[in-house]
């Protein structure tokens, strides 16, 4: 159902994409696995990468088996999702570099036969004042300036964030409902690391708290995008 004008606002749409992807396939009259591997996959060298669901014979052998919040591993290994265009890319950090640096060339008008300088320009330029280009989180300006994409579904947790002007970049691949913490603390060590201007380590200075105060803090937690925490009060910290 289309309930507001298009360009009038921003907000996630996995429903979104799976239009997209319909029209993509009716457009070309070919699967959209297809397309996408003629027109993106390949074209950037990401061969060990493909939108085909199921996983194909070729690649299942080497996927990571993806792992709930309680580190036990998803009924079936992983899902089979037919929103091939929103959730169902199957890659490599290797790969998903590749096309981060693709992105990149583009936008520095070196030709690479996968996307004009046009194009990832405006792919890289905010929409409606906000901090969203097409399809990319973006911030920054000049040397400053970065676009990034994380990749939730379920059991598996990944990012990737690339400086365009410098060539400096990140991709964070994991397999747990949980690694989106590993991924965030991974990134600022490596941000401290390459001296990036962005994600710097937060030094946060501890403070006494009367034992009995944490006490009412202890149960259990559920943030809005599903992560959930148990906190228990034990030798005067939560834990």
């Amino acid at each position: 159902v289309v309930d507001t004008i298009p360009g009038s606002l921003w907000r996630y749409s996995g429903g979104g994409y799976t239009i997209a992807q319909l029209v993509g396939s009716d457009v070309t009259g070919r699967p959209f696995a297809r397309v996408m591997q003629d027109v993106v996959l390949d074209p950037l060298g990401m061969y060990e990468s493909t939108f085909e669901q199921p996983i194909p014979e070729r690649l299942a052998d080497d996927a990571a088996v993806a792992h709930g919040w309680d580190g036990e591993p998803v009924a079936g290994d992983w899902h089979t999702y037919p929103e091939q265009a929103a959730a169902g890319l199957w890659t490599t950090p290797t790969d998903l570099a590749r096309f981060a640096l693709g992105v990149a060339r583009a936008y520095n008008g070196q030709s690479n036969g996968f996307l004009s300088r046009e194009l990832a320009t405006e792919m890289l330029s905010p929409v409606l004042e906000g901090t969203y280009g097409l399809g990319f989180g973006v911030l920054g300006e000049g040397e400053e300036l970065r676009f990034s994409h994380g990749g939730s579904n379920e059991g598996y947790r990944c990012y990737l964030v690339m400086y365009p002007e410098t060539g400096d970049g990140l991709v964070v691949m994991t397999n747990g409902d949980g690694g989106a913490d590993l991924s965030a603390e991974i990134h600022r060590a490596v941000s401290d690391v390459y001296g990036w201007p962005h994600t710097k380590p937060e030094v946060r200075n501890p403070v006494s708290i009367d034992p009995a105060l944490l006490e009412r803090y202890a149960g259990e937690y559920e943030l809005p995008w599903g992560q959930r925490y148990t906190l228990r009060a034990v030798d005067g910290t939560l834990h």
